[in-house]
């Protein structure tokens, strides 16, 4: 099942890549301005615009990415059937494909408007002072929780390559664990799931949280 899921995803995300490859050579994301604000002279008017322009659109990112989550597991589930019914398959990818659609739209949307605050000379420094791994576009990967189809995280890395997250398991008690796998996890157990990545996820974990940081937080 966690093949069949992997190859969905893997087709679904797959499609539309040169789009993105443009956004990320001209265009900014809120994260990326905010890493170097100063370098920028990003004014404090600048950064309000920035930060309402990401907080307007967020929710909308958010609630399509939950819809694109189920329609993703909807579809799995068909797939893993023994005798697949093909027009509702086909169905429910149409439905897939068109949720990646509008969160791309969303997403294109939020980073004209960041672009949009910026000087010239301001987007000219930036894109001399983003790095390589600011550029690139992520691949994705699925990091199955359990065989439980509901349960997923999707991270950027390419897990093949060892270019994954680190993931930090912390208990009611606050004892911190790490670990690299979270098959063993039951999903009844999670309280919440966090995520850091960039700076934040340097300064506190060092080198390991590089490739960011999936802090889960478990229930007694």
């Amino acid at each position: 099942m966690k093949t069949i899921f992997n190859l969905l995803f893997l087709l679904c995300f797959s499609i539309g890549l040169t789009a993105q490859d443009v956004f990320k050579e001209e265009l900014f994301s809120a994260d990326l301005v905010m890493k170097y604000r100063t370098d920028l002279n990003l004014s404090d008017a600048q950064a309000e615009k920035i930060k309402t322009a990401y907080a307007s659109q967020i929710g909308d990112f958010n609630s399509l990415k939950w819809d694109l989550d189920a329609a993703l597991n909807d579809l799995n589930k068909a797939l893993a059937n023994t005798k697949i019914d093909k027009p509702g398959a086909i169905t429910k990818m149409e439905k897939v494909t068109a949720l990646e659609d509008r969160l791309k739209r969303v997403r294109l949307g939020m980073m004209i408007d960041i672009k949009n605050v910026l000087t010239a000379d301001q987007q000219k420094t930036l894109k001399s002072l983003r790095t390589e791994a600011d550029v690139n576009t992520p691949t994705f990967h699925i990091a199955a929780i359990n065989e439980n189809p509901r349960m997923v995280l999707k991270v950027n890395g390419d897990k093949a390559g060892g270019v994954q997250p680190l993931f930090v398991l912390v208990n009611s008690k606050g004892d911190i664990s790490y670990v690299t796998s979270m098959e063993h996890l039951d999903p009844e157990k999670i309280a919440s799931v966090n995520v850091l990545k960039g700076e934040s996820a340097i300064s506190k974990y060092g080198q390991d949280g590089k490739n960011g940081v999936v802090i889960i937080t478990i229930k007694d």
